[in-house]
C-alpha cells in the first residue's frame, strides 16, 4: 500500500482479500493513520536537508511566492545517509516561517545533534534551539 508511486486504492484489497469495499476503505485508512502516527513519534536525526514549501493554487494578478494569499506554508525535510541518498521525508504544515515557529517545529521533529542543511532562510536558525547544527547550501 505504501510502496506504489500512487499508493493503492481501496479496491485492491477489496478484490484480493474478498472483503467489502467499506471494510477495505477502513482498513486502508487505519493502516495509513498508524503509519503517520509512527512517523510522528520518531524524530529525524543524523543529516537532514530542510526547506520552505508553499502549497496552493496559482492566482492571476496576485503576489507570487512567500506571503501570497491562499498558500499554505510547510516545512519540507529529508533525512539523508552519508552518500546523500534520502532515507525519510517529512512534510509539516506550519503557521508561518518565523524563528519561534521553526524552533517549536525542531523541538518536535528533530533529534538533538542533527546536522541541518538549508538555503539559509533566517527563521531556520530556530533549529539551533534543538541543539542541531546549521549550515547552508
Amino acid at each position: 500500500m505504501t510502496q506504489g508511486k500512487k499508493g493503492v486504492s481501496a479496491m485492491t484489497p477489496h478484490r484480493q482479500l474478498g472483503i467489502s469495499c467499506n471494510a477495505a476503505w477502513r482498513m486502508r485508512h487505519k493502516l495509513m493513520r498508524v503509519m503517520m502516527e509512527r512517523d510522528r513519534e520518531h524524530p529525524l536525526g543524523g543529516s537532514v536537508q530542510l526547506d520552505d514549501v508553499y502549497l496552493g493554487g496559482e492566482r492571476s494578478g496576485g503576489k507570487r511566492g512567500r506571503g501570497a494569499p491562499g498558500k499554505t506554508p510547510f516545512v519540507a525535510v529529508v533525512e539523508v545517509n552519508e552518500a546523500g541518498h534520502p532515507l525519510r521525508v517529512k512534510l509539516t504544515e506550519v503557521e508561518g516561517f518565523r524563528l519561534t515557529e521553526i524552533a517549536a517545529w525542531a523541538q518536535q521533529h528533530l533529534s538533538p545533534g542533527t546536522q541541518v542543511l538549508s538555503d539559509g532562510l533566517a527563521c531556520f536558525n530556530g533549529v539551533t534551539a534543538q541543539n542541531a547544527f546549521m549550515s547552508r547550501w
